[in-house]
This record gives structure tokens, sequence and C-alpha cells, in this order.
């Protein structure tokens, strides 16, 4: 949407500034070839900013790597599993990634944070550091740039 504004406001102003040129055209010699050569000028990087912003909301659209999660979820069950749980009910208007909704294959955890997660959410009970699972899911977000915030 920002892209679409932007560039109805640049073709909108070049569109302007091309009239106002264009109103000068008087039948005297150089002038009117100089600003002949200023309208086409302008015209061209109009219709580049155009070609580059519809470019770029393409890729946005289609080829910008897309997340099944926006947060996971990483907590100490017994520390802080109700917590955890009381987050994702706060947080359901967004897709979530809590473990203990998915146990059936614990190997694939590393891999939805590593490809399938926007930001890690670290809820900071006392037993966090001792769970190897934990300190493995913040290393692998680490290890791949995802986003991590402390709760």
């Amino acid at each position: 949407l920002q892209a679409a504004n932007a560039l109805d406001v640049v073709l909108s102003m070049g569109l302007n500034v091309l009239l106002l040129i264009a109103a000068l055209f008087v039948p005297a010699g150089n002038a009117a070839h100089s600003l002949a050569v200023m309208c086409v000028v302008l015209a061209v990087a109009m219709w580049a900013c155009m070609f580059t912003l519809i470019a770029y909301a393409l890729y946005s659209r289609f080829l910008r790597k897309s997340v099944r999660f926006d947060f996971f979820i990483c907590h100490h069950k017994k520390g802080a599993g109700n917590f955890a749980r009381l987050l994702k009910m706060s947080l359901a208007q967004r897709r979530v990634f809590l473990d203990s909704d998915d146990l059936g294959d614990l190997t694939k955890l590393f891999g939805h944070v590593r490809s399938d997660t926007r930001t890690l959410l670290v809820v900071c009970s006392k037993e966090i550091l001792a769970r190897p699972w934990c300190m493995g899911e913040v290393a692998t977000a680490h290890a791949s740039g995802v986003a991590a915030v402390t709760v």
C-alpha cells in the first residue's frame, strides 16, 4: 500500500511538472528544443519510477520469504507452561506456534524456528537456561537471523 501511495505521488507530481513545462512551449528557436528534451527526460524518469515500484511490489508479494508463524513461543513447560498458553491466547489474532500443541515430532522444532518463524518469544522463567531444547531453539534463532524477544 505504501508503494502504491508513493507511486501515485511521484506520477502525479511528474505529470504536473510535465504539463507546466509543456505549457511554456513557444515557437521560438532553441528554447523549444531544450524544453522538449526536459519533458522527455522527465517522462522517462516517471516511467522508470513506475516500473521500479511495480517490480518491488511484485517482489514483495511473491518472492519475499513467507513464514508460517508470526511467533514461536520458547518456554520451559514446568516453569512457564501456563503463562505460555495465556500468551498464545492473547496473541490469538496472529499465527503462533506453541510446541505443546504439536508434540508429534520434536525433531522438527529447530526447523520451525529456522524457516517458519518471524519472531522467537523466549519466556524467561527460572529454568529456561537449564533446558537443552529451549537453548537449542534460541541458538537456532540466533544462527538463522530470526528476531528474538524476551518476555
